[in-house]
């Protein structure tokens, strides 16, 4: 919901509804900060203030005009960001070829950590395990904020290749998925996206919501008995579905998950720290170069569930590139000149930002846009094939 409106909108509509001035002072006074300052263009509302719904308590204790009422909600309600941006629409009702790059803010939905927090559990863990002093602690975490170089750290203390450090990670990203009405995953496998997915998390969220969506289509094969069954069904599906090492450099399948950094049941070789960056994006003698090359020269790229912090890394492979980048990614709708500085940066690495506002439904409001966007391209296929048809049957009349 937006917190405040421009005198101008304002004023406008009450002379377009003719409101009346006592009415219009009403409802100033009653909504807004200090209404009759001189020194805004806007108005503020009240802290009290917080709903649509009390919005339109206040303009319906003294107005019948629903037309009034209804223009003022739509002022005040956020609902641009839910519909796909004209630029993306083309692309993905077309024939383009489009990926999506999917982060770690996707499975935070569900449970699962941020890079950033993955690094700060891993450094506390350093000194529950008395590994590093509380001095120690204490200056990693204030002195160094690149995650790879603070799980560099973790791993010279506690290696993957180790026991120990094996059940760190797995404790983490082996935990149940949180149990959500609306799964962000299950959008991003929807038939209607037909997008190549390459994720550089490495939980099985993405894998899970494909292998239910598929499940779900076999008859209702998905309600298993026998626990053991469905997971060998899984395991089965991981080992023909997941790519997680030896990348093609081209033809890639759609039908496929690519796992850029790994998965969570080989810890050893998946991607955590600043040498294993190094050794996998910036070396010729790996998989994942050619591969990223390959994707950034052919696919139009949407990131998805990604900070600004992350990018940097694709720099020389995104700038080469002639196709169209986007980054869905979290702003706050009365910040949005935060936002028009982090559209600069975006821009130097070829990217177009599509803003999502967090401001009255956290991170939740991800969910609500990927549902949102699969119900406008629904739509938007269903008019197609009708226009099709009705097409299909002019040209029969026309032929009789």
């Amino acid at each position: 919901m937006r917190r405040f409106i421009y005198k101008a909108e304002l004023e406008l509509l009450f002379h377009q509804y003719d409101i009346s001035e006592d009415e219009s002072d009403r409802i100033k006074s009653e909504l807004f900060e200090n209404p009759y300052s001189s020194n805004s263009k806007q108005y503020q509302l009240l802290t009290k203030i917080d709903s649509i719904t009390k919005i339109q308590t206040v303009l319906e204790s003294g107005n019948g005009n629903d037309l009034f009422v209804g223009a003022v909600n739509d002022i005040f309600t956020i609902n641009e960001d839910l519909q796909i941006d004209e630029r993306l629409r083309n692309l993905l009702l077309g024939d383009e070829k489009v990926a999506i790059f999917i982060g770690a803010g996707v499975s935070k939905l569900l449970g699962y950590p941020l890079w950033g927090e993955l690094a700060y559990k891993a450094i506390n863990y350093l000194w529950d395990e008395k590994s590093i002093s509380f001095a120690e602690r204490e200056k990693l975490l204030a002195e160094i904020t690149d995650p790879k170089q603070l799980l560099s750290i973790f791993d010279k203390f506690c290696s993957r290749k180790e026991k120990k450090g094996r059940k760190f990670y797995e404790d983490i990203f082996t935990s149940p998925e949180k149990v959500k009405k609306v799964n962000p995953y299950d959008h991003l496998v929807s038939p209607y996206f037909d997008w190549l997915k390459v994720t550089s998390n490495v939980d099985f969220c993405l894998a899970n919501s494909l292998f239910r969506h598929q499940e779900s289509q076999n008859e209702g094969d998905w309600a298993i008995s026998s626990k053991s069954k469905e997971e060998i069904e899984k395991e089965s599906f991981y080992k023909k579905h997941i790519v997680s090492k030896n990348f093609p450099k081209d033809n890639f399948n759609p039908d496929k998950l690519y796992y850029l950094h790994g998965r969570i049941d080989d810890i050893e070789r998946s991607i955590f720290t600043t040498e294993d960056y190094i050794a996998n994006y910036f070396s010729e003698e790996t998989s994942v170069k050619p591969f990223l090359n390959h994707l950034f020269q052919n696919y139009n790229v949407i990131f998805i569930g990604y900070g600004l912090g992350e990018l940097p890394i694709l720099e020389a492979v995104m700038k080469r590139s002639e196709k169209s980048h986007f980054a869905l990614m979290e702003a706050k709708y009365h910040e949005r000149n935060v936002l028009q500085i982090k559209e600069h940066y975006y821009k130097q690495l070829g990217i177009t930002p599509i803003p999502y506002y967090t401001d009255h439904h956290g991170y939740e409001r991800l969910i609500m846009v990927l549902k949102s966007w699969e119900d406008e391209i629904i739509r938007e296929r269903e008019k197609s094939s009708a226009s099709y048809l009705e097409e299909r049957n002019v040209l029969d009349e026309v032929v009789k």
